[in-house]
């Protein structure tokens, strides 16, 4: 059986996605934790900057982008399959994944760099990067490291103003997780999907690893149990039966509806408008500058990513494939998510050469 590779570091949210969704699939992978070396090298020059999980192919092809990477390997090795084939699951697994690795992701930067973790965090890093290194060295790498990953907290709209909501919103989701995981052992039934893959990312590799912010996990057993389950790559039974969702997992969403869908259409707003200047252009911009962006009740200033609007495209292509949309309405209505029907569309996006792409 050919190999695949994964390279990812154990702090990184997207590295305990990928590897926990190719543990599922049961692929013969060699896990490794690339150091600076092929990180400048061969990830820089073939993404054009340093990020991670990559996963290299058998035929040695290189794949970034924890969702790339999962539609790759799902068009070549589709059994077992991680995502629901029912439309209503389906579409939900894919609105966890948009909510997980594009808003969750906010709270766990929280979590990991307002906390006091600076010891626990440069020495994971400088161990990662650096091995070869004594520990001293490895320190000076980490610690360099550290300040690039926490200078992303005012772009993600992490501020004095808006850490107590935010830290009222943690409780609220983790609470909500852990009522649902009482009742169910994945979040749509009895067997995990990509929605389990996405959001036990940041709650692993951020909450649960994090020295200061361990016990918010300890003292959920249920989410320990789950996170141990999916990080092993247990592929459970079913998922519910009759394409259903759990009125558990309503809750856990509720902030996706209430706080990023509306600061996703303001976003693509801001690509529209762009478009109409940049008729030509192929490619997108990263960012569509800062915009507010409410968590709660509080209000903050957000950088406006078009990676999100690809993610949130991928939703709306599972709504729109259904081949009765009733279900989703009856579903959104239920939720609170009617909104996302009403958001612009914009301008056609796809996820090419490692970027977002006007297609």
């Amino acid at each position: 059986m050919a190999n695949w590779r994964h390279w990812g570091w154990p702090s990184s949210p997207f590295s305990v996605k990928t590897l926990s969704y190719l543990r599922f699939k049961g692929l013969a992978f060699q896990d490794e934790v690339p150091h600076l070396g092929p990180m400048a090298s061969r990830i820089r020059t073939s993404v054009g900057r340093v990020v991670l999980p990559v996963v290299i192919a058998p035929d040695k092809t290189l794949l970034q982008d924890s969702s790339a990477i999962i539609d790759h390997i799902e068009a070549v090795e589709p059994t077992p399959a991680a995502w629901p084939s029912a439309p209503l699951q389906n579409f939900v697994a894919h609105l966890v994944e948009l909510y997980a690795d594009e808003w969750v992701s906010t709270l766990a930067m929280h979590t990991r760099w307002s906390l006091d973790n600076t010891e626990f965090i440069t020495a994971d890093f400088g161990a990662s990067a650096a091995p070869w290194l004594p520990g001293i060295g490895q320190r000076v790498v980490g610690k360099r490291l550290a300040r690039t990953m926490a200078a992303y907290l005012p772009k993600l709209g992490v501020s004095p103003a808006t850490i107590p909501a935010i830290e009222a919103w943690c409780t609220e989701l983790l609470d909500a997780v852990s009522v649902h995981l009482e009742a169910h052992r994945f979040l749509l039934g009895d067997a995990p999907c990509v929605a389990d893959f996405a959001l036990v990312g940041p709650l692993h590799a951020h909450l649960e690893r994090d020295p200061a912010s361990t016990h918010l996990i300890a003292g959920r057993p249920a989410i320990g149990a789950w996170i141990a389950r999916v990080r092993a790559g247990e592929r459970g039974t079913a998922l519910m039966a009759d394409d259903q969702v759990p009125e558990t997992l309503d809750a856990v969403l509720a902030r996706c509806f209430r706080d990023q869908l509306p600061f996703l259409a303001d976003t693509s707003a801001a690509v529209i408008e762009w478009r109409a200047t940049h008729p030509d252009r192929k490619t997108v911009a990263r960012s569509m500058g800062p915009a507010p962006v409410r968590f709660g009740d509080a209000v903050g200033q957000r950088v406006r990513s078009t990676y999100a609007l690809w993610m949130l495209e991928r939703v709306l292509d599972a709504y729109e494939s259904a081949p009765d949309r009733a279900p989703l309405d009856a579903w959104l209505r239920r939720a609170g998510g009617m909104g996302l029907l009403d958001m612009p569309r914009p301008p056609r996006l796809v996820f090419e050469q490692f970027q977002v792409c006007f297609a």
